[in-house]
This record gives structure tokens, sequence and C-alpha cells, in this order.
């Protein structure tokens, strides 16, 4: 009986089609065809049996050769229950968010709670904890004082539930009561318990430091540390923005022998974008990979991210730096950050996650910091075509990529940038989303950064009305920074006396740009061309590195928007590379007659008598510095 039971057993357990059992001498044998289990039940499906009837038929046939197929009726349920367990797919378990907003919608009235369950400890401490999440901090406290009143004693689990209480409502202070009261009781603190109050103190807005003092506490308690108090305090540190610290406790993590999970690597990763930390953030992906550990959608998220930050700082770097990175042979196309990232994009759907709000959100933030708008609009196409929820945060990102494209972008798409910006708007209405400020602040900087001044002021009095919104001061600092930008005083005035009309608060900077801007016009500028760092004087007969004495300098002073002088400067710059390069070749200066010590009468004619007074002025400045 047992034999044939077993038999039986071991063919539901294996995910196979037909099975026979052939008698030899050696025992039973399995004969194995091509067939899932699923086709198996789909074939008998097909029958006009009862279930019971089909299951049972099957049983029989498949009983060992030579018995007649019978068992007893409670073995034959048991086999038929299996069979059932077995065809019908397991139950997804609830998530996290689906258990904690289970728990915000309980009913915590005492009377109704304890209406369909037991008054024992377990379902105490699950009363204090939906009071926690639901915000009832007073509650909670009722409830576990409830416990002893019932003549139960509190074990770790209600402790542990009082003190996330504590947690969510950032109470240090009852916090620390909780914990001194397990102390008199003599009931040791476990990690859970420490993890709560290092929640409370970070919850509080208090110091990272703090809740690390914490951590001492624990460790002299002789409680055992594990990654998620280490990865609580991590994630403190990044909020506060001290990044070094973060690093501190996950290399002393590392050297205690406490391995880090992917939520430990996703906030690390989450350091490295807040930083442009790259290389770390690929280090930390290659040790996660040798660690064996399998990243979530969150790590892939914080890594794009981290490409994000990469691609805004290797386009805003200055002209000097990229040069120095060209000489070292380094990468610095934004392109390559935005290559890295729809890489990880593409990791992360290889892995079985689904591209969520969030991660759409990351790759739009790279393309917009890279200043491609075409890569933006594709991934928001894309993101809607998936049906993914969009958010104002999405057109936020596609709105910055066409700001940053007018800064850092070709002038020749400006056109077409602006087009995209103004199509935002109805956009977003067309979806059924509401148009919020911060859309109109980055509208408006969308054209205030193409310089384009009736447009922006134009937004600037109909997008407040139009969506019933209050007038936004930022907005209005954009169009103040491009009046600075093209040295406008009229136009910084013209804001200024707007802000001041509908009551937006003027601080003195803002005053003060008008006053900047009039202050350049009339201060001179020195406009002499740009002298090598070393070049040979032929009156002291070696290399020297050329200054421009006072004297001089003065002669070369003009004030902005003296176009004419800056004109003819620049043609005796041009004329004096052009005498250089004769000097370098050695040709004689007598080929040139506008090289020679009269400076030609041929450069001078056409000029007015302003114009030839500049020239000989700049003949005798190349005379004094030794050309």
């Amino acid at each position: 009986m047992m034999f044939r039971r077993s038999t039986r057993i071991s063919w539901l357990l294996t995910r196979i089609g037909y099975m026979r059992t052939c008698s030899s001498g050696s025992g039973p044998q399995l004969l194995i065809r091509g067939s899932s289990m699923r086709e198996v039940a789909a074939r008998h499906e097909t029958d006009h049996l009862p279930p019971t009837h089909s299951q049972r038929a099957i049983t029989k046939a498949l009983a060992p050769f030579g018995s007649t197929g019978e068992l007893p009726p409670g073995e034959i349920d048991d086999l038929d229950g299996l069979y059932s367990a077995l065809m019908d797919p397991l139950p997804v378990p609830p998530s996290r968010s689906e258990r904690v907003a289970a728990m915000r919608n309980t009913q915590t009235d005492p009377d109704v709670f304890f209406a369909t369950r037991e008054c024992d400890l377990s379902n105490y401490a699950h009363l204090v904890r939906c009071l926690g999440i639901q915000g009832d901090l007073d509650g909670a406290q009722a409830a576990f004082d409830a416990i002893e009143k019932e003549g139960l004693v509190p074990d770790h689990a209600a402790y542990s539930a009082l003190m996330e209480a504590c947690m969510r409502n950032a109470d240090v202070n009852a916090a620390e009561a909780v914990l001194r009261q397990m102390n008199q009781r003599q009931v040791r603190p476990l990690v859970p318990i420490w993890t709560g109050l290092v929640g409370a103190y970070l919850n509080s807005g208090a110091s990272p430091h703090k809740a690390h003092e914490v951590l001492e506490r624990m460790r002299r308690a002789g409680a055992t540390e594990n990654v998620v108090i280490h990865t609580l305090i991590m994630r403190g540190y990044a909020k506060a923005h001290m990044y070094d610290e973060a690093w501190s406790t996950f290399d002393e993590m590392r050297i205690r022998g406490i391995q880090p999970d992917s939520v430990t690597f996703s906030t690390m990763l989450m350091v490295c974008s807040s930083t442009d930390q790259f290389e770390q953030a690929q280090g930390l992906l290659i040790d996660m990979k040798l660690s064996k550990i399998s990243p979530d959608a969150a790590t892939h998220t914080s890594f794009i991210n981290a490409c994000a930050s990469r691609a805004a700082a290797l386009i805003q770097l200055p002209k000097e730096k990229k040069v120095l990175m060209r000489k070292l042979a380094v990468d610095i196309a934004p392109q390559s950050a935005v290559d890295a990232a729809s890489r990880q994009m593409a990791q992360l759907q290889e892995d079985g996650f689904a591209p969520d709000g969030l991660t759409y959100q990351a790759l739009l933030r790279v393309y917009a910091a890279a200043a491609d708008v075409p890569g933006a609009q594709r991934v928001l196409t894309r993101m809607l075509d998936e049906d993914v929820p969009p958010t104002a945060a999405h057109f936020h990102h596609l709105l910055r990529a066409c700001t940053r494209a007018q800064q850092f972008g070709d002038t020749s798409e400006m056109e077409r940038n602006l087009q995209v910006a103004s199509s935002v708007v109805p956009s977003m209405q067309a979806l059924g989303m509401p148009v919020d400020a911060k859309t109109c602040e980055l509208l408006v900087d969308a054209y205030a950064r193409a310089n384009r001044i009736h447009r922006a002021f134009e937004l600037l009095e109909t997008l407040p009305s139009r969506f019933q919104l209050q007038p936004s001061l930022r907005a209005h600092e954009c169009v103040l920074k491009m009046a600075q930008r093209i040295h406008r005083a009229d136009v910084a005035a013209q804001v200024i006396a707007k802000m001041e009309d509908i009551g937006l608060p003027i601080s003195e900077d803002h005053r003060a740009i008008t006053q900047a801007i009039e202050d350049r016009r009339n201060t001179p500028s020195l406009n002499y061309p740009q002298l090598p760092e070393v070049a040979f004087s032929r009156m002291r007969g070696r290399f020297v590195r050329p200054s421009v004495p006072p004297r001089v300098a003065a002669r070369w002073q003009s004030l902005p928007g003296d176009r004419k002088k800056r004109h003819v400067r620049a043609n005796l710059l041009r004329e004096r590379r052009r005498r250089h390069a004769a000097l370098l070749s050695g040709e004689s200066t007598q080929k040139h007659p506008s090289l020679g010590d009269d400076f030609g009468d041929f450069l001078l004619d056409g000029l007015s008598r302003e114009e030839a007074h500049v020239v000989r002025k700049a003949h005798a400045y190349l005379k004094e510095i030794g050309f």
C-alpha cells in the first residue's frame, strides 16, 4: 500500500506527462513522455466526467503494474487534494505596501477589533501596530497598557509594535521610554527595538550622529547587529547630505562581517548619484555580482540616477577641463552616460522587472541632464505606450531638457525645442493632469533661456490667470536673469516694477541687477589683444612673458557697445598674427608693407580719422611689447 502511494506522489511531484511503471527484477521504472502536467490537465478537462471521477480515473490508470488500482477512500482524497494543490497556482503573497494599507484601514476600536479575534497577546500586538500606522500614538500606548489589564505579560513582539508606533510618529521621548521600560522589566531588547529607536531619531529630524550613537549603545548592550540598522543609518546620512559618513558606515559594516543586501547597495547608489560618483556606482554593481546579490528595481533605478548626475557634470565641463580630459583620453561625451542608462534599463527588463514611474523618471532625468530633447520625448512616449501612469514630474524633466538645450545644445534646434516646450501644457491637459506652478516656471525659463523677451513676458501675464495659480517668484527671477545675461537694464526694471505691482517680495539682490547692468555699460574695459604666455623679445634677446604696461593699457580702454573700435582691434589682432607667422617662416617684413615701421599707408585707406588714430595706437602698442 505504501509502495503504491509513494509511486503516485512521485508522479505528482514531477512535472511530466504520462508515467508508466514497468515491473522488472530491480523494481519499478518510470518511462517519461514529453507532455506537461498542464497539457494533461487540459486533456482531462475535455472529458465530460466530474472532476473527482476524472482524477480517480487518472489514479487508477497510473496504478503499478499488476495492481487493481483501488485505494482506500482516505488515500484517494489525499491524492486528489495533492493533485489539486499542484495544479492550482500558488497565491501571490501581499507586498509590504499592501500589508501597510490593510493595517491602515483596520477598525481599531477595541470592541470592533476583538469582536472576531481572541484577546491574546499576538492580537494585542497587531492592534498596537495598526494604531501606530494610523498615527494614533496615544491609542497605541493605551492598547499596550490594556495587555497587563487582561492579565497578560507583554513580550518582545508587543514592545516591538509599540516602538514601531513611536518611530512612525517620530517621538524620540516615547521611544526612549519604551527602552527604559524594557530594561526595568528585564526584557532584553533585540534588533527590532534598536532599529525602531534609530528610525525615531531619523524621523524626528535629529542629526544622523544621534542615530549612530544608538548603534554604539546597541553594541554595548550585546545585541546582534544586522544589515537593516546599518542601512537605516546610511540612509539618514544620505538624506542629510553627509556622504562621507555614509561611506564610512558602509565600510564599517563590511569590516564587521555584515554582508550588505540589495537595499544597502541601492542606498549607496543613491549616494553616488548625489555626488557624481559614477565609477563608484559601477563598482557597487560589480560588487553585487561577485557577492551573488540580485539587484532589485530600486537598484537599477538608483544606478540610472547616477548616470543622470554624470551626464549633467559632463555637459557643464568648462573648456579648460575638457582639453585636459581629452589629453588623458577620457570619454567626456554626455552620450556615454545616456548609453549606460539605456543598457541598465534593458538589464532591468532582462531581470524580470517592469519599469515603473520612478524608473522612467530617472531615465528622463538622464536625457534632461544631457540636453537631449528628442530622447526625452521618446522615453515619455514609451512610458505612455506601456500604460505607466504619468505624473507632473515626468513632464517637468521634459521641460528641463528643453531649457538645458537652449543653454548647452545646438542653436539651430532652438525653435524646435521651444515647440516641444509649448506642447507640454496641452499634453498634460489632454491626459487630464492639472498644470501646476512648477510647470509654468519651467516653461517661462525655457523661453527666457532662448532670450525671447516678449514671449516670456506674455507667459508671465497669462499662465497664472489661465490655470488659477499664484504669481511665481521663480518665474520672474528667470526673466531677471535673462535681462542680466543680455545686459538690458530696461527689461530688468520692467520685471521689478511688475513684481511690485503683484506684491511679490523683492530683495536687494533683485534691485542690484538693474544697477549692475548700468554700471557695466559705463565702466570701460580693456580690449587689447590677448598676449601669448611666452614670446621672444628682440630687444632683450630672450624669451619673456609679455605684460601690458599701465600706460599702454590705458590707451585700450573702451566702453561696452563701442563695436567699431572692437572691430578695428580685431583686424589688428589678425594682422599681428599674420606678422608673427611671417617671422616664424623666415620671410622678410619688406614683402609686407603693412608690417613695416611706417605701418603702411594702404592699411589706413578707407578709414576715418578716429579709426586711423586707433590703428596708429595699435602700432605703438605692438612696438612697446617688442613686436
